[in-house]
């Protein structure tokens, strides 16, 4: 509570908390001092006015949080202001809150990656390790390969599993309106604006996951504004000259080569390197054909289930001919033809005339073309090795060179933390890091 000249004159324990207070605060501190807003809550209460569910950032003496603020103005028995009750709710709160109530939880974790290829084996164990770390993520992928799954997973695996996991597909969203669907809008924005404005995606994700799909599609000049967000951990509506500060792990994907965007300028280099702290690289189907039985069997199942048939399984040769193709629609496609031939057999079992004349004929123009692309899994074992050496640095630099603890972060033993250290180098770190502690000190 403030009196009428806006200096704090009651608070309770949680927000001593939450504000770092100190007794001597009361009657001495001007609400100003704590809070960042425009107008400031000072000449907003000193008017007699009040504010209903807004967003505003409070300072404490070692950081900056959003919540969700209502004042109260209070008048003596003349008539005259005396002073106004404000109340809070932190921003993560809030946000945990909406999610419950209104959204679905990420369903995938890192049970549901079907397939023992050894490529995606390396895949399924380094998003293990960064579901473990707070940096950026940057999942590349072809379309249909499960990029989605995959961020899933590593939100569900980490430590903000609780809180909420916001998707947002760069690519579907209207240029126009993409900045305010990530960053929001305060009221009187633009035409048509809500009243009160609308909480963006960021702030939405506040205390979880931002999942921003298809990253490589985003346009140039919103790329500016993403990189100052992620440099500055704040957000800035449209319309508002006010910062909200954010706490959201960030994982991007794509399916474009970035580096070839950077070259013809479609993409921001900056931005790039900000996202690919840790890069998680997902084999198309045709580099780990090993699973595309075991696929077949879960698919067969799942759509013998919601049609009430009994498929079991496929025929040798027409699993012999999906063998052989190369799936440019990768693990969505065979999801597609497979559904087609549950709902389209005769029998218990799949059989080649089943299966989707559309993809019998692009199989027959590849087979004139006589092309197969494919990538090289050198490649893909490379950038996992380049990752993990990332993320290993980076909780050495996070304990200082303690081994241990560093284990500890990463949900690994001591012993397996020096077996990885030693492959990917890291032996001479360790005591680099130790030694710079040593004459900090």
């Amino acid at each position: 509570a403030v009196d009428e000249n806006v200096i704090i004159q009651y608070f309770n324990d949680p927000e001593k908390s939450a504000l770092g207070l100190h007794e001597t605060a009361r009657g001495s501190v001007n609400i100003d001092t704590v809070t960042s807003y425009k107008p400031s809550l000072s000449s907003i209460i000193s008017q007699g006015n009040d504010l209903v569910n807004r967003v505003v950032t409070f300072i404490t003496p070692n950081d900056k949080f959003a919540a969700v603020v209502t004042t109260r103005g209070f008048r003596d028995t003349s008539g005259e202001h005396r002073g106004s009750v404000i109340s809070f709710r932190l921003m993560e709160e809030t946000v945990k809150l909406l999610t419950r109530f209104t959204s679905q939880r990420p369903r995938y974790t890192f049970d549901d990656i079907i397939g023992h290829d050894t490529t995606l084996s390396e895949t399924v164990r380094l998003s293990r390790l960064a579901a473990q770390s707070s940096s950026n993520i940057l999942i590349i992928g072809e379309s249909g390969t499960g990029k989605e799954l995959f961020s899933q997973s590593i939100h569900n695996a980490s430590h903000v599993a609780e809180g909420p996991f916001i998707p947002v597909n760069c690519a579907a969203i209207p240029k126009d309106l993409i900045e305010s669907e990530l960053f929001g809008y305060a009221e009187g924005a633009f035409t048509g604006a809500r009243k009160g404005g609308y909480i963006g995606k960021f702030e939405q994700a506040t205390g979880g996951t931002i999942f921003l799909d298809e990253i490589g599609d985003m346009p140039l000049d919103l790329q500016v504004k993403l990189l100052r967000v992620l440099q500055e951990k704040m957000i800035q509506r449209v319309g508002s000259e006010h910062f909200i500060p954010i706490s959201t792990r960030v994982i991007a994907a794509t399916n474009r080569d970035l580096k070839k965007a950077i070259e013809k300028g479609e993409f921001r280099e900056e931005l790039f390197w900000r996202l690919n702290v840790i890069t998680v690289q997902i084999p198309p189907l045709r580099d780990r054909k090993i699973d595309i039985p075991e696929f077949i069997r879960v698919f067969a199942e799942r759509f013998s289930r919601n049609s009430g048939k009994q498929v079991s399984g496929i025929e040798p040769a027409a699993l012999k001919r999906l063998m052989d193709y190369n799936w440019r629609g990768n693990v969505r496609e065979l999801e597609n033809v497979i559904e087609h031939a549950v709902l389209m057999t005769q029998g218990d079992t799949i059989v080649w005339n089943d299966i989707p004349s559309s993809l019998k004929e692009r199989m027959e123009d590849e087979n004139r073309r006589g092309t197969a692309v494919s990538l090289h899994v050198e490649d893909i074992y490379r950038s996992h090795d380049e990752s993990a050496r990332k993320l290993f640095r980076e909780a050495l630099a996070q304990t200082g060179g303690d081994v241990a603890s560093a284990a500890k972060r990463l949900g690994m033993s001591r012993a397996t933390m020096y077996r990885k250290l030693k492959k990917y180098g890291l032996t001479g770190t360790v005591s680099e890091m130790r030694n710079s502690l040593i004459s900090d000190t």
